[in-house]
């Protein structure tokens, strides 16, 4: 359960980057505010203060967006170096 909030609430805050994704983000956020807000649900989750599990899901989050900078590292090196002319692009989803 840590793994896949962790997942869905990286998704959501990168999603909120993307100009296409940012409606569906925010609604998403909103959602999981609204599900954050039920008594007991982090507990449940093991997400509360006595589980420790929202250390772990920051941790988890911490070492996807890690993976998510190497692979778009190795993307960027991977185009061609006409497509990285002096022009600036807004972010799209193949950014994600």
């Amino acid at each position: 359960a840590r793994l896949a909030t962790a997942c869905l609430l990286l998704a959501v805050q990168l999603g909120q980057r993307v100009p296409e994704l940012k409606d569906v983000a925010d609604r998403a956020a909103g959602r999981l505010d609204s599900l954050g807000r039920e008594p007991h649900l982090e507990d449940f989750l093991g997400l509360g203060r006595r589980s420790g599990g929202a250390g772990e899901v920051a941790e988890v989050c911490r070492e996807l967006l890690a993976v998510y900078e190497v692979d778009r590292r190795q993307q960027r090196c991977k185009r061609p170096s006409s497509s990285r002319g002096g022009r600036s692009r807004s972010p799209s989803s193949e950014d994600l």
